[in-house]
């Protein structure tokens, strides 16, 4: 049978061999040209012009003349754009600055083994710093506004995104740099992603108040961005084969890298450290809106009761003694079987275990935290407003409205735990606000319905009535009070 079979089709395996070897020589040539294409697309060889570069980045070395007065005019404008929190301002002083010259030119040094340049490029770096770090000293030092605004506290505490946006933001320079007709834009987008500008601002502000945190701090997110953007020129400069001036054995290219990988992770590590911390404190802090959303956001109140979401408070403390405080305002409590359930809830989150739930609630004279609710609608709102004077006009209109509320406001459990006190024959006694018209104006009137014991004679009910009725005029402060 198979004999007949391939009498019938002599060149049946033969045809199968020559289609095994057409489909590897297909896949073989699509892979070629896929090489060839991302070769393509990826190449930055091709239009690099070295001699270009190398001249231009020379020539944004030095700090003198016009440059040096351009460096005390953007830390200047920087300076006051942190102090007054504008971000506008401080990207606007980050665009004209010249600090990014002296690091690409010890990048560049590094990369082609050039002394007299890194001699040149490390000492108007320290002109640099020196004369920025003065220049804002001088302006927090004697400016009378020295306010701890958030654009300044974000310098602070750098962590490894601070690395990450050095290293990539000084790659992205180093090409647009080296690139055929300089590519503006990138240049522009690398000295406000990287901001250099901005932490020597707050090493000045830091030394200006005397909090020495900020100043290390913000010298640390410095010394971050320039050991990387470095980093990365060395590395792009040698990817592109830019000559050396000076002929380096194997053994000393061998060591110098050792020590720039060495001086690298030395560097990164307190970044990590405070990474590692944010991180930590971002896991907390969503397990704690977790819990709140679970419990007391969807507890519903049955009477006088609210929850003031404006006014809670996360604590979040690594070491120990992290909270999580939730404020209510009103008449009604929570029980105390509803609030040993959140705590119960509270323990099946990982990072909760050891955190404090307050409840801080209503009931009693509450008016602090009706202060702190309208200081915290003041504080949502002054976004919104254009100017200072309207900024006033809302806070004393807020103020009014607290004032009347405060005024208003009756201690309802002291004043019913005194009236049974002071008259032996009260049962019972309710209070509510009533609004009444005589249709010429509207007044409200606070109204106590009261109930005697059943065997109190109509005379003694008449009596303690009316004496009821000036009391509460009395203790209240208020002549309008009225007892039913």
């Amino acid at each position: 049978m198979n004999e007949e079979f391939n009498e019938k089709n002599p060149l049946s395996d033969a045809d199968e061999e020559f289609s095994g070897e057409q489909a590897k020589k297909d896949f073989q040539g699509f892979l070629g040209s896929t090489k060839k294409f991302l070769t393509d697309l990826l190449n930055i060889r091709k239009d690099t012009d070295q001699e270009a570069t190398k001249q231009a980045i020379i020539a944004d070395i030095p700090f003198k003349g016009h440059t040096i007065w351009i460096l005390i005019c953007s830390i200047f404008i920087a300076s006051v754009g942190l102090n007054a929190n504008s971000t506008a301002v401080v990207i606007g002083a980050m665009l004209i600055s010249p600090l990014m010259g002296p690091i690409l030119g010890v990048g560049m040094s590094i990369a082609i083994n050039d002394i007299d340049t890194l001699r040149r490029s490390l000492k108007n770096f320290a002109v640099m710093v020196v004369y920025s770090i003065l220049t804002a000293y001088l302006f927090f030092e004697f400016f009378p506004l020295r306010d701890e605004s958030s654009e300044l506290l974000a310098r602070t505490e750098p962590d490894i995104r601070d690395v990450l946006i050095a290293f990539f933001g000084g790659f992205a320079l180093v090409i647009a740099r080296a690139k055929k007709g300089t590519v503006a834009t990138v240049i522009f987008g690398v000295a406000i992603a990287t901001a250099l500008m901005p932490p020597l601002c707050t090493v000045g502000f830091g030394l200006a108040i005397g909090n020495w945190e900020y100043a290390t701090g913000a010298m640390y997110l410095f010394i971050i961005n320039t050991i990387f953007i470095a980093l990365a020129t060395v590395i792009v400069l040698k990817f592109l084969r830019f000559p050396m001036v000076r002929y380096m054995h194997s053994k000393k290219r061998l060591y110098y890298a050792r020590i720039a990988t060495l001086v690298s992770l030395l560097v990164m590590i307190p970044a990590i450290i405070t990474f590692y911390n944010v991180w930590q404190e971002s896991r907390y802090m969503r397990q704690a809106q977790d819990l709140i959303k679970q419990t007391i956001e969807v507890y519903r109140f049955k009477d006088r009761g609210r929850y003031l979401d404006n006014l809670t408070k996360i604590s979040y403390n690594r070491e120990g003694g992290s909270s999580i405080e939730l404020v209510c305002m009103g008449d009604e409590l929570i029980p105390d079987n509803v609030i040993a359930s959140w705590n119960e809830q509270k323990n099946t989150f990982s990072r909760l275990e050891d955190t404090e739930l307050k409840i801080v609630q209503g009931g009693r004279d509450d008016s602090e935290i009706k202060f702190n609710y309208i200081n915290e609608l003041y504080e949502s709102k002054k976004a919104e407003l254009l100017n200072k004077d309207e900024r006033i006009n809302l806070l004393e209109s807020e103020l009014a409205n607290l004032s009347k509320l405060s005024a208003k406001q009756i201690p309802f459990r002291q004043i019913s735990a005194e009236a049974k006190a002071n008259f032996e024959n009260l049962d019972s006694i309710g209070f509510a606000y009533t609004i009444t018209t005589d249709f010429t104006k509207i007044d409200t009137i606070p109204i106590f319905e009261v109930v005697w014991k059943k065997d109190t004679k109509k005379r003694d009910i008449k009596e303690d009535t009316q004496k009821l009725n000036n009391w509460l005029k009395l203790r209240l402060n208020d002549n309008k009070v009225r007892v039913k």
